[in-house]
Parts: C-alpha cells; sequence; structure tokens
C-alpha cells in the first residue's frame, strides 16, 4: 500500500526516474496509474519534484494528463497519481514510418494546446517527445485524445543529467540548441521541440539524425536546418514556414508562442469555405401573404384572376337608349288611336 490508499497491481511502464504502475485507489475503487520516482537520498531533487508535480496540479487542459494526488512512500520517495490511460504512446504510432496528413496535423494542433495550456501557469515540459505523448481512447466507441505527460518529472531528470559528469542524457533528438548547451531555457525550448516533432509526424524522419548522441547535438547546434519534404499541395507551404520558424536557431525569431501554433494547424484542419451562395433576387411586389417576416423571397407568379365585365361605350349605349324611347312611343300612339 503506498500513501495509505493506493494498492499497486503491476508494473506497465519504467524510465529514467522511476517507474509507473497500474494500481487502484481503495477508498473510490478508482483505477490509477501511480508514478514513482526514485529520489536516492537527494533531498532537493525531491522537494523539487513535488514542487513541479504540484505546479503541474494547476493545468486544466483536455490534452494534458491530469495529476490527481502527490505524496511520498514511506521511505520519501515521491510518487505522482494520474488517470489510467488506454492506448499507445505516439513513438509506438511513429515506429513505422510518418502518419497521414490529417492524422498528424490533428495530433500536432494538440499538443501544441496542451503546451500552451502549461506554459500559461509557467510550466514548460522542456522534454517534449513522442514517447510523452500518449494517443488514449477511454472505450472502443470513443476518439482518441492526445495527452501530454510528464510534466515537471522530465524537468528534474534533465537537469540532473546535465550537471552530472559521464550522465547520459537519453535522446538529445528533440532538444533545442539552448537547451543542448546548457543554457537557460524557456517556453521557446518547447516550440523548438514542437517543431522536431511535427517534421518527424509528416516526413517519417528526424530532421536531425545523427548515429551518436553528439552527432545528434552537434547537428541540433551548428548543422543545416533541413526543409520538410513535400506532403500534401494544400499544405506544403504553411507547415513548412511553420517548422522552419519553430526551428529557427535565433531565439529572437523563433515562435515565441505555441498558441500561434495551434491557431494555425487549426486553420489548416478547417474544411474549405463553401461556395458562394447565388445573389437573391429582389421579391416582386405582391399581396402581404407573399412576403415572409424579415426575409426576401422570391413571388412565384400568381394565377390570372378573373377580370370583371368590360363596359360598353359610351356612344354606343346612347344610341340603344334612343331606339328603344321611339320604340315605345310608337306603341303608346298606337294604344290611343284604337
Amino acid at each position: 500500500m503506498i500513501g495509505g490508499k493506493y494498492r499497486v497491481d503491476a508494473q506497465i511502464g519504467r524510465g529514467a526516474m522511476g517507474a509507473v504502475f497500474a494500481a487502484e485507489n481503495t477508498r473510490t475503487s478508482r483505477p490509477v496509474a501511480l508514478k514513482l520516482v526514485h529520489a536516492g537520498d537527494d533531498a532537493e531533487v525531491r522537494e523539487r519534484l513535488l514542487r513541479e508535480a504540484r505546479a503541474c496540479g494547476r493545468i486544466s487542459h483536455p490534452n494534458v494528463i491530469e495529476v490527481i494526488d502527490v505524496g511520498e512512500t514511506d521511505k520519501g520517495e515521491p510518487f505522482l497519481v494520474m488517470p489510467l490511460l488506454m492506448g499507445e504512446p505516439l513513438s509506438r504510432r511513429i515506429k513505422d514510418g510518418r502518419l497521414g496528413v490529417d492524422e498528424a496535423l490533428a495530433i500536432a494542433r494538440d499538443v501544441a494546446s496542451g503546451l500552451a495550456a502549461a506554459h500559461a501557469v509557467g510550466v514548460v515540459h522542456r522534454d517534449l517527445k513522442p514517447h510523452n505523448i500518449f494517443l488514449h481512447r477511454a472505450a472502443p466507441d470513443r476518439e482518441e485524445e492526445v495527452k501530454l505527460l510528464d510534466f515537471g518529472v522530465s524537468r528534474i531528470a534533465t537537469d540532473r543529467a546535465l550537471t552530472q559528469t559521464g550522465v547520459a542524457i537519453g535522446s538529445p533528438a528533440y532538444m533545442s540548441p539552448e537547451q543542448a548547451r546548457g543554457q537557460k531555457v524557456d517556453q521557446r525550448t518547447d516550440v523548438w521541440s514542437f517543431g522536431v516533432l511535427c517534421f518527424q509526424m509528416l516526413s517519417g524522419s528526424l530532421p536531425f539524425p545523427g548515429k551518436t548522441q553528439y552527432e545528434q547535438l552537434e547537428r541540433i547546434t551548428l548543422g543545416e536546418i533541413p526543409a520538410l519534404p513535400p506532403v500534401r499541395a494544400d499544405i506544403d507551404a504553411p507547415m513548412s514556414e511553420l517548422i522552419r520558424r519553430c526551428l529557427d536557431r535565433d531565439l529572437t525569431t523563433r515562435v515565441a508562442d505555441i498558441r500561434e501554433c495551434a491557431s494555425i494547424l487549426e486553420q489548416l484542419q478547417s474544411p474549405a469555405s463553401p461556395a458562394p451562395e447565388p445573389r437573391a433576387v429582389a421579391p416582386v411586389p405582391g399581396p402581404r401573404d407573399d412576403v415572409s417576416d424579415g426575409e426576401a423571397t422570391i413571388v412565384q407568379p400568381s394565377a390570372e384572376r378573373p377580370r370583371a365585365p368590360t363596359a360598353p361605350p359610351m356612344g354606343l349605349t346612347t344610341s340603344i337608349l334612343a331606339v328603344l324611347a321611339a320604340t315605345a312611343l310608337v306603341v303608346l300612339i298606337y294604344l290611343m288611336i284604337r
């Protein structure tokens, strides 16, 4: 039992800083993932990790893994409790090559949105890579969700590696030049890593490959910045430009706010604008029943109405009356003679 309420079931992952276990909160019967961090006797590392974990607990976003609880074991080792996810890491999805364009854009958009939420509360990931991006599906009939993992923990792990001689720092393929040199970093280091991630998802290869870590670091800091190879005509130009701006070694001209990346990706994913509708024809004036409330309508030609009888011309009428009057007079005289 860990923390007085978490029963550990099985180990489901391991990293440089510790291991992840499937566990259960015995008080609520909720399945969780428990990350046990091996800090050893380093009290400063334990304290910093707990501080970072609490900071990450302030991030509330659907694309960032939620930190449910933070604590220490009876031996003083820190642990983090998170929801138990179902699915696979992005590293497994891209193992066999590039992703489809639509899938890559959707994942990139969600990653950028999650990073923006973290940066908004002052948290920098510093270790963004496919292994720390999880594609979660809660149920077979549910849509896939992107979840960013290892905020805070990754920062401590990187700091420890960079400050100890002879300690491997893991794969540097996604590190920014300033991070590779051990310089102070801010949210723009995540922007660089994001550019590397987009390049890999769309092309199927890393922009700065190398057979050794030293070769990779040399290419990141000094090598030529590669252009994204053509993937699809409608996104080639905007994505090439976005990745180029993310992979800018000059911090003053690199994309400064990851929200800009999320906005561009959202626009690229938006459906094409519908064709304009035909211009409305001005309605023909007609009876009130032919006009809708506030809307221009096309009035259909109405059936021809019956016409009133046409009065005969005035001259003809006078002649007829004169004939009738003369006839009446003749009849009257005849009757008087008789």
